[in-house]
């Protein structure tokens, strides 16, 4: 049996016919995740996420970094010094009466220099302390529960006087007894405000070392086999401290993000929940390409990868003092006990016989002492609100730049050249400009 004639027809238009195409967008990713590396060649690198065209911006079309095509240790001077300069002077994410003060004292908002020591320890502190007793920050904020007190030690002192039938007695010893119990637990808060402090500043000083040794091994072992990866590592490093304070106080860091990285990192970083993890997790990525292509020793492979598990871990304690204070349930024991016995104090001094003159006296000091001390272990529980992060934070950038602005010389082995072919950049130029900026 012969096919009709007109299936012959549709069968031979449909061969006649291009075959179909199809087209499969890929989905959309829904987290934003690091940049490819692409590696064309040592001088080049360009950057896509999965095929897509977001993340799709050749490395040396940069708006801020340099005009001229490949980044250079030139370039990331510039950079540093356009970012120090744009946060040049205080600190303005600190306490309003930080940043409003005229006269400069010492604190621990900055660091010191040895004329701060000399001042720290001359014999005139005692004069210099006293002079400026009525504008200490301790008395502006124990001022208003100071007063609370001795308004209530002046109606305990007229109750007992104008009604004695009447008379609120409580015996000195007993008071004297409570005493012990309110100075064990303002020390062991102190105490412990006092370690959240030390741990912060101790994370903070181990990041400054970190940072700047990791710098050191990018250009030992990174720089000479791909100059351009190991500059956007450290354009990345760069970003630590500053990344990691903006975390600790929530200020706003996409001024220094957009001058030190180029736009497909600068959209990468701004993206993350977490930036300074994500300034590490790039670094990594940077170092397993160069370890797949074998150009990375194992050596300096692993000591670099201790050093980000090192900055992972500093950053985890930041994030651990930041999150969880001292249980709030001490500090409002605290707080109910050293009410207690100041609102008893005046009344057992009133029933000792002492004056009137004399009780608000002794209540008023005994106040001071005890609430100044309250006062002090609260914003000591709060580390990141007084230490130096705007100058450590400079220091972290200059620390991880000088690597690569300011190299040593070459060095001069017998029958080569120097260590990295790299003898115009023998660190014998000027100082960069970055060095003297001033950001206390």
């Amino acid at each position: 049996m012969r096919p009709p004639s007109s299936l012959l027809a549709s069968l031979l238009l449909l061969s006649l016919l291009p075959p179909p195409t199809l087209s499969f967008s890929p989905p959309p990713t829904p987290f934003p995740r690091a940049p490819v590396l692409l590696q064309a060649s040592r001088a080049v690198d360009s950057f896509s996420v999965d095929g897509q065209s977001g993340y799709a911006i050749p490395f040396w079309k940069r708006t801020s970094h340099t005009a001229s095509g490949a980044d250079s240790p030139a370039s990331l001077a510039a950079d540093v010094t356009t970012t120090l300069e744009g946060r040049r002077g205080p600190d303005r994410t600190l306490p309003k009466f930080s940043v409003k003060r005229r006269v400069k004292i010492l604190d621990y908002q900055h660091l010191w220099t040895g004329e701060d020591w000399e001042k720290h320890i001359s014999r005139s502190r005692y004069l210099r302390h006293m002079l400026s007793f009525p504008k200490s920050r301790i008395v502006k904020k124990t001022q208003p529960m100071l007063a609370v007190l001795i308004v209530w030690s002046l109606l305990a002192n007229a109750w007992n006087a104008f009604l004695p039938r009447f008379a609120v007695r409580l015996p000195l010893p007993v008071v004297a007894l409570l005493s012990s119990f309110v100075a064990f637990v303002l020390t062991l808060r102190t105490n412990h405000s006092l370690s959240r402090l030390l741990e912060g500043r101790l994370a903070w000083g181990r990041t400054v070392l970190l940072t700047r040794d990791l710098s050191q091994q990018l250009y030992a072992y990174l720089y000479p086999v791909n100059r351009q990866l190991a500059l956007k590592c450290v354009r990345h490093l760069s970003l630590f401290g500053w990344l990691l304070k903006s975390r600790m106080r929530d200020e706003p860091d996409a001024d220094v993000i957009g001058t030190m990285l180029d736009e497909a990192d600068a959209a990468y970083v701004n993206r993350q929940r977490k930036k300074t993890v994500a300034i590490i997790s790039r670094i990594r990525q940077v170092v397993a390409f160069e370890v797949g292509r074998g150009t990375l020793p194992d050596a300096a492979h692993k000591s670099i990868e201790n050093n980000l598990l090192e900055l992972n871990r500093v950053y985890g304690m930041c994030e651990r003092i930041r999150l969880s204070p001292i249980p709030p349930m001490y500090t409002r024991h605290t707080s109910r006990l050293l009410v207690f016995w100041l609102f008893s104090l005046p009344i057992a001094l009133s029933t000792s016989g002492l004056s009137c003159f004399m009780t608000l006296a002794v209540t008023y000091c005994a106040g001071f002492m005890t609430l100044g001390l309250d006062e002090i272990s609260m914003q000591l529980e709060q580390p990141f609100r007084l230490m130096p992060m705007h100058q450590l934070s400079g220091a972290v950038m200059r620390d991880v730049a000088d690597p690569f602005v300011c190299p040593p010389p070459p060095l001069a082995v017998e029958g080569e050249g120097g260590c990295n072919g790299d003898e115009a950049e023998g660190g014998l130029g000027e100082k960069p400009s970055y060095w003297p900026i001033d950001l206390g």
